[in-house]
């Protein structure tokens, strides 16, 4: 059976992939599992598509 954390990095994994497939890169994101077991994807926008990474990471911190 599949831990909690082996499923997050699955899903870390196949966004990661996406987004490097359909754009060659991608912003900071990550992933939780909320209380009912489900995986949660995350990520950030600051209203622009150059937007520093540091900044990006610094909001997911928060939200996290």
């Amino acid at each position: 059976m599949e831990s909690d954390i082996e499923k997050v990095i699955r899903v870390l994994k196949m966004q990661a992939e996406a987004f490097l497939v359909a754009a060659k890169e991608f912003y900071p994101f990550g992933t939780y599992i909320n209380k009912k077991g489900e995986i949660v994807p995350v990520g950030a926008y600051l209203g622009s598509d150059y937007s520093p990474s540091i900044m990006l990471i610094d909001l997911l911190e928060k939200d996290f």
